[in-house]
Formats: C-alpha cells, structure tokens, sequence
C-alpha cells in the first residue's frame, strides 16, 4: 500500500499493482475486504480501478480478435516444448525477484505490446500464405478475378500476366452462399446468414454489409457494378456500393421479393410480387417491370393460382419484348416455365421445366432464348422464341450443370458418371458437333464457366477429397489443361456455386 500526498493522517491508499491484483481477484480475501472498503470511500481509487479495469477488458477483447481466427500452422511439433518440459528448474536470481516486483503498470504495458503483436501477426498470416490454398506458379489465361471460400475465409485472387496471387483475404466468412462477382469484377458479393457482403476485389478496398430477410433477391446490373436488391421485408431498390448509395425502385406496401432480373440493355428491371406473412393471402401476386428512368412500373403478370403457385422471373428474351419465368411454390416438382408477352401482358405455360438449385437455374439461357429443358421426360434444347425443341446427344442426357458461350453459340456440359477426367462436353446445337474433352484422372469434374469466348474455367473435386480445384481450358486445343488453384472449402451442401466463383475482367476502354 502507498500514501498519497504527505499529510500523516491521509489514509493509505492501494497502489496499481495491488489495484490490478483485486481486478483480477488474484488477492487474499481479508485485504480484499479492507481494498474493499476503501474504494467505496474514496472516488480517487475507484476511479483508478475503473481504468484499470477498462484497460484490462480493452487487452483482452484484442486478444480474443487476434486469437479467434488464428489457425495453427501445419504440421504442428511439440519437440521444443518437450525439451523445455525436462530441463531441470534453475535458480531464480536477485533481478529476477526485483523484476517480479517491478510496477503493475509496466506488466501491462508489456500484455498491450503482446496484444499487438498478435494482432499484428494475425494480419500478416491473412495475407497470399494461406494454409491450404494453392495457386499455380504462371498463368496464360485471360485476365480474371476469382474469389474462392477457404478455410480461412473468402480468399480474392488475381490471374493476369503476373501469375496468380491472392490480393485480398475477408477471414471468418464461412460458410458462404450464392457467390457472385460483379461484371466489371471489382465487386464480389455472397450471402452469409442472411447478410448480404460486399467485398471490393483489390487489397485494402471497402467492404459492405446489407441485412436481407428471408425472401429476399439480389443480382448485378448487366455492365457496371450496381446492385438491384429486395430486402425480404417488400422492397426493391438499387445499391452503388462505391459510394454506399440506395435508390428505391418499389416501397414495401407492394410487396417485392426474390431475385430481381435486369433487361439486357439494364434499362428496366422485372420483379416478383407475393403476399408476406400477415397480408392478406388472396392479394394477388404475380411479375412487374419497373422503368429505371421514369420509376413507372407496370404488372406484366399474375400468378396461375393463388395462394399455391408464384411465379418469379428468370431472363428476358428477344431483347425486352418477352420475358421467361418460373413456378416457385410446387413443392417437390420440377419448376414450369412460362413465357410472358410484355406487350400483351400474357403469361403462357411452356411444355418443359427445368431443374433449379437454390436460387440458380442449373441449365441457364443465352443469349439467344435457348436453354437445356426438360420435356416430355428428355432433356431437349429448348429455342423459346420459337417454341421448339431439338434433341441432344444421348452422353448428354442427365447433364449436372452447363454454360453457354458469349455468343451463345456452344454449350459446354458437365456429365456425370463418366470416366476420370471425361466429364467435360463441347455441343454446338446449330451444327448437330459434339466433343469431349479429356482432362487429367484423379479429379471428377462439377461445374463449368466461360472464361472468353475460347477458355473455360472448370471446378473439380479430388477423389475422396472435400476440397475443390479451379482448371483453366482452352476450347482450341493449343494448351494443356491446367490447375489454377487447390485446396478450394467446398460447404457441406457441396455446390461449387457456394465455394467459388470466376469471371473475366476485359481492359477497359480507356
């Protein structure tokens, strides 16, 4: 204990050591009785330990943030503690007691400088070393942007003439949902909890969040990097996230939900409408299209059957004048299609359906209106300005996932239950020209993107392995199939939509 002043009747006040020591409760119960005691008479002393006491909740909040997401590198060796362990204790000296006496304030100066340094290290263990992600030494492809879910978090990397890197690492993210980047690929964006995250793809860029409710939809403006968005609560509005910006398009009265789908010029926006818990059920429900420069919006639809089945729009064909949609409340059954005549506000049942998984069509459109479907119990190519169907290859009936060219002209198909390595499709419809291609054993392959009109990006998972690959291909023939990346988290769902997402990035026009 320390006096204060010089006064010899001033009552002995407890120094910061002793103060630290009752914050902890690391003092015998009778001097902590008497520090007790004092405190409540004197609002010097209390005032120190409230200090002391925030120091100490601050020290140990930032070792919980530094610690909590840090991982233990691999492989783990416990020879040095054993050795330590062993040696015999040696005899503590004269400074070493004097050291043990020193001021409490210097012993936490010293946990704040540890707290740092942890913090500091946890930060530059997110950087590019990361513990399973792996990327190939020099790439040859196209210039893109990949974000991929790790063990760590989502981890953004750059493949470009410099070689693949990872430019950005967002730790404690998983699992994730629904990955997407943004056409001009400075944007990622993925669900998590029902929080939308909005990560910038270059190292130190801004990161967002938008809270969405259940029934909500999200997707990105056909050029740019503007975000059409319902809130699961009745709303549809836009997002800049550059500079954090809100447009709304529809209030909640009108009762928007799920994914909003932008005309491909991006000039209007097509919507679905349903009654929400608490509304009156027999509100009609159906698809609208709201005008981005005026804000009119117009009912283009109304659900078949109310209360049992809603519709909700996929893509817009023949440049605006018809627009594709979908039932979404048939439990159980594949989704029907529908066909609606924007100018005639007509919604026309189409013999095929198609499979969905999650809030994404298995078998996309192109941009010609044409997509795999399902009719009359076979897998067909379905021409929806036409309304015909044309038959596939039998090696190509039970495709798991497909991708249209940019020009809408190929379709390359994963195909299950092939040999290893031979689950890779090339078809031409127009042309009736059908093609594998073969990529190395080991590996089954899961879904396939376009990376330009002459590679592809291919998602694989190692035999017996919970992890995925990205490979980059070229559709002419004059590389060899390569690994881009490995060690790639698959969630528990296991869809690559989920785990990882790819997109070109072309120079600017500038």
């Amino acid at each position: 204990m320390a006096g204060h002043g010089n006064h010899s009747l001033e009552p002995a006040h407890p120094d910061d050591a002793t103060l630290e020591a009752y914050a902890l409760e690391l003092i015998p119960p009778d001097q902590a009785d008497t520090i007790k005691q004092h405190l409540e008479g004197c609002p010097v002393c209390a005032a120190r330990l409230r200090r002391l006491s925030d120091l100490h909740a601050s020290i140990a909040a930032g070792l919980h943030r530094a610690l909590d997401p840090a991982r233990p590198k691999r492989p783990l060796d416990f020879a040095r503690v054993a050795s330590e362990w062993r040696k015999p204790p040696r005899r503590v000296s004269a400074a070493a007691r004097l050291a043990r006496l020193m001021s409490g304030i210097l012993s936490v100066i010293a946990v704040a400088l540890f707290a740092l340094t942890l913090t500091v290290l946890a930060l530059q263990d997110h950087q590019p070393a990361l513990s399973t992600l792996r990327l190939a030494e020099s790439y040859n492809g196209p210039p893109a942007v990949v974000a991929a879910a790790v063990e760590e978090g989502v981890a953004i990397v750059a493949l470009d003439a410099q070689g693949p890197r990872v430019v950005r690492l967002v730790p404690n993210l998983n699992p994730v949902d629904a990955l997407q980047i943004a056409p001009d690929g400075r944007w990622v964006a993925f669900e998590q909890s029902q929080t939308l995250h909005l990560i910038e793809t270059r190292a130190g860029g801004t990161a967002v969040k938008l809270e969405l409710g259940e029934r909500s939809g999200w997707s990105w403006a056909p050029e740019g990097h503007i975000l059409a968005y319902t809130d699961g609560r009745g709303q549809l509005a836009l997002f800049n996230p550059t500079d954090q910006a809100h447009t709304l398009l529809v209030p909640a009265a009108e009762q928007a939900w799920g994914q909003p789908v932008w005309s491909p010029a991006g000039e209007q926006i097509a919507y679905a409408t349903a009654a929400l818990p608490g509304d009156n059920p027999a509100a009609p429900s159906g698809i609208w299209r709201v005008d981005l420069a005026t804000g009119y919006r117009i009912e283009l639809a109304r659900s078949p059957a109310v209360g049992t089945t809603l519709l909700a729009p996929i893509a817009w064909l023949d440049g605006g004048s018809d627009l594709l949609a979908r039932s979404v409340s048939e439990p159980y059954a594949p989704p029907t299609l529908y066909r609606i005549d924007v100018a005639r506000r007509m919604a026309v049942t189409l013999d095929a359906s198609t499979p969905v998984q999650g809030r994404q069509l298995v078998w996309p459109v192109n941009a010609r209106g044409q997509m795999l479907a399902v009719r009359q119990g076979q897998v067909v190519i379905y021409d929806l300005p036409r309304e015909e169907a044309r038959a596939i290859p039998n090696r190509l009936r039970q495709p798991a996932a497909a991708a249209w060219s940019p020009a809408g002209t190929w379709l390359a198909l994963v195909v299950p239950g092939q040999p290893e390595g031979g689950g890779l499709y090339l078809y031409a419809p127009e042309q009736g020209r059908l093609r594998q291609i073969q990529l190395p054993k080991g590996a089954a392959e899961k879904s396939v993107t376009w990376a330009g009109p002459e590679h592809l990006f291919v998602t694989r998972q190692p035999d017996s392995s919970a992890q995925a690959e990205l490979w980059l291909v070229s559709i002419a023939g004059d590389q060899v199939p390569r690994r881009l990346l490995s060690g790639i988290a698959l969630s528990q769902t296991g869809l690559p939509h989920n785990a990882i997402a790819a997109r070109v990035v072309l120079p600017s026009a500038s």
